[in-house]
C-alpha cells in the first residue's frame, strides 16, 4: 500500500532535522558527566531561538540574530549555574524553571 524509497535527499533531511537535537544531547551528556542534571537544555535552545528571531528582526541581519541567540543562551546558562552552584538549588528544579520561563517569554514580548 505504501511504498518507501530511500533517497539521498531523505538522508540529508534527517541530518538537518536531527542536528539541534544531537547538539542538545551532547550538552546533556557533558552535563551528566559533571554530575549535573540539566533539564533546561530545551528551554535554553528555545529561548536562544526566540532572541535570535528578535535580534535579526530588530538588527536587520543574520549576524545580529546569531549574536542575540548566543548571548541569550549564555545569560540563561549563567543564571542556571548561579542558582545551582552558588545558591545550591536543585538542578532538576532549575531546569524545570528554565523550561517554564521559555513558555512565558513569548507572551511577555507579545504584550509589549
Amino acid at each position: 500500500m505504501f511504498s518507501f524509497k530511500f533517497t539521498i535527499d531523505f538522508l540529508f533531511m534527517w541530518i538537518r532535522v536531527a542536528t539541534p537535537i544531537l547538539w542538545a544531547a551532547l550538552g546533556a551528556s557533558i552535563c551528566e558527566k559533571s554530575g549535573v542534571v540539566n533539564l533546561g537544555l530545551e528551554g535554553i535552545m528555545l529561548i536562544a531561538a526566540l532572541f535570535g528571531v528578535i535580534g535579526s528582526a530588530f538588527g536587520g541581519g543574520l549576524f545580529w540574530g546569531i549574536a542575540a541567540g548566543v548571548l541569550s543562551a549564555v545569560v540563561v546558562s549563567i543564571i542556571f549555574a548561579y542558582f545551582h552552584l552558588v545558591l545550591k538549588a536543585n538542578s532538576v528544579l532549575c531546569g524545570t524553571d528554565i523550561t517554564l520561563l521559555r513558555q512565558a517569554l513569548p507572551y511577555l514580548f507579545y504584550s509589549f
